[in-house]
């Protein structure tokens, strides 16, 4: 397995390993590049991986680089529902899953959170949505 898959393996299994607000299972996250029709949800979340940079780390012969990147994450709930405490309580969840310091093991790269951000409501009608991002970094031998 590459290491961009093990990035985004881990990082999608600790979304997918939560207990969220208005998510029931794994069918209410829009996996990147798998069919999704959200119209029959009251909520649902979709994850995207940016991998940023990759820079040499040592000096040395091992090779180590150093990645960074974002996980995306959009938090969705029908718009007219209730919204903005449901909305809040869903992104606060996600939030608390990708604590700054967090370490996640995949294959033995370990993925370190930085640090997470949270955007302000928007509107996309039927829908209302919280963007959220969780920086990270790993320290990867090729």
């Amino acid at each position: 397995m590459s290491d961009s898959q093990d990035i985004r393996r881990a990082l999608e299994n600790r979304l997918n390993g939560g207990s969220y607000t208005g998510i029931t299972n794994s069918t209410d996250i829009a996996w990147e590049n798998i069919q999704f029709n959200p119209t029959a949800k009251s909520a649902w979340l979709r994850p995207k991986l940016s991998i940023t940079e990759i820079i040499p780390a040592t000096a040395d012969s091992t090779g180590t680089e150093k990645w960074t990147g974002v996980f995306y994450v959009d938090a969705f709930v029908k718009e007219n529902t209730g919204g903005t405490a449901v909305l809040d309580d869903l992104a606060d969840d996600i939030k608390a899953r990708f604590a700054k310091g967090l370490q996640i093991t995949e294959n033995s790269e370990i993925i370190n959170i930085r640090y997470s951000q949270r955007g302000g409501f928007i509107n996309d009608s039927p829908w209302i949505f919280c963007p959220l991002a969780f920086t990270w970094y790993a320290y990867i031998t090729p």
